[in-house]
């Protein structure tokens, strides 16, 4: 944990031979609350990636599990300790990684609303497949209301839209159904309403489209500082009736809002002014 010291250890990493290499992970992960300090302190978290970087037999990584999912949540949640949890998911096998997934999976929830832990939960959806991604996903679709509007959980639901998985995006469909004009006009689930407009097949997304161009507040959709790139990505990604369906009802509103600040970038979008003629 020296400024120093650390670049020793890093470089003895680099050239000892297993067992030299097997004696030294033992003796950083002798007692468990003090690897954490380790993982989570500016220089200590170095040496832990650097061990992660350079073990090699099987024997060795399942000591260095052991020690990172005992106290998993403190670590995740740390600045420094979240980085040694990710060098683990992009260098190991989903397999040797399988108790970083189970300790994920029972605080999906909790992490996906950590400015750190967010993180270590996207990367752990993205990389992935089969039962266990869904596994990764499903409790969170419960809260994927709640989680759309949070500064960190935001970015999960992004994350899960992006994946492209048609009954869970069909799921988020119900979800954020009726509330889209709200989420269009908030700073963290605006984003969530983009993603949704990028990803959502046509049914959906039309769905969606419909509800925002139905809806009572669609004028001030449209001038809104964030609202206006909700409508901007529509125009966008739409296709067919559906866009004519909007460029026709964004029309009325051209003459008063064209000078907008926030709406200026509407009128001006090529996407607007391909179908603007009724």
């Amino acid at each position: 944990m020296d400024q120093y010291g650390k670049d020793v250890i890093q470089k003895f990493l680099d050239v000892c031979n297993e067992e030299q290499r097997t004696h030294i992970l033992a003796h950083i992960t002798a007692n468990l609350w003090n690897f954490v300090e380790i993982a989570c302190s500016t220089t200590g978290s170095f040496v832990v990636k650097k061990l992660v970087q350079t073990l090699e037999t099987r024997t060795q990584v399942s000591s260095l599990m052991v020690a990172l999912t005992v106290n998993f949540v403190t670590l995740v949640k740390n600045e420094r300790g979240y980085h040694v949890i990710l060098e683990c998911l992009n260098r190991f096998t989903v397999l040797v990684n399988k108790h970083i997934y189970f300790e994920t999976i029972k605080y999906n929830v909790d992490l996906a609303t950590n400015k750190y832990g967010c993180h270590v939960l996207q990367q752990c959806i993205r990389i992935s497949d089969g039962m266990l991604k869904k596994t990764l996903i499903v409790d969170l679709l419960e809260k994927s209301l709640m989680l759309a509007q949070d500064l960190y959980g935001n970015y999960v639901i992004q994350c899960i839209l992006e994946q492209e998985i048609p009954h869970v995006n069909s799921v988020l469909a119900a979800q954020f159904e009726g509330r889209y004009v709200h989420l269009s006009m908030q700073k963290c689930s605006s984003h969530v309403v983009e993603k949704c407009l990028e990803f959502f097949n046509y049914i959906d997304r039309s769905k969606l489209i419909l509800e925002l161009v139905l809806s009572c507040h669609f004028q001030q959709l449209i001038q809104h500082e964030l609202g206006n790139y909700v409508i901007q990505v529509a125009l966008r990604v739409s296709r067919g009736r559906i866009r004519d369906v909007l460029v026709k009802a964004i029309k009325p509103h051209e003459a008063n809002l064209r000078n907008n600040p926030f709406s200026r970038a509407i009128f001006s979008s090529k996407y607007y002014k391909h179908r603007s003629t009724f």
